[in-house]
């Protein structure tokens, strides 16, 4: 009964906090990879294959995997349609899919994705693209995973 308290609590805190943001910032679309550590929100829709390290703070919602692998420990939840929540995770979760929806929140989040798409970012940290750093915002932001052409 606890942990499907602890479930429903931390499932709420995301929807609280992620779905608002992520519905106000610009679409962006493209093809390449990222590479981001950071402390805060970050969301990541592609098409492509995404590698969390879980460093045992936050939480981690998989959605729409056609591939997920998880080695580590702490508290999983699979759920059906190809997803799992992740909290507490301690270790590495890797996800593909044709329509990927990863959503990360926390003390600690770093991921590398790679396929067509976008990741939004909020909160402190850095990022890497195409060769490039930058940092992320702490109002959110949407960036694509490639150059985008205009």
């Amino acid at each position: 009964m606890k942990k499907k308290l602890v479930l429903v609590m931390a499932l709420t805190l995301v929807a609280l906090v992620v779905l608002p943001v992520a519905a106000s910032a610009e679409v962006f679309e493209g093809e390449g990879s990222i590479t981001a550590r950071g402390v805060g929100v970050a969301i990541v829709h592609s098409e492509g294959e995404i590698e969390i390290i879980g460093h045992g703070i936050g939480l981690v919602h998989v959605r729409d995997a056609t591939r997920l692998k998880a080695s580590g420990r702490g508290y999983r939840r699979d759920l059906p349609g190809g997803g799992a929540v992740f909290m507490g995770w301690r270790g590495e979760i890797h996800a593909a899919g044709t329509e990927l929806k990863v959503r990360m929140c926390g003390g600690l989040i770093e991921f590398t994705a790679e396929g067509t798409g976008w990741v939004f970012l909020r909160g402190r940290g850095m990022y890497e693209i195409k060769g490039e750093s930058c940092d992320w915002s702490t109002e959110g932001a949407r960036v694509s995973l490639g150059e985008v052409e205009e």
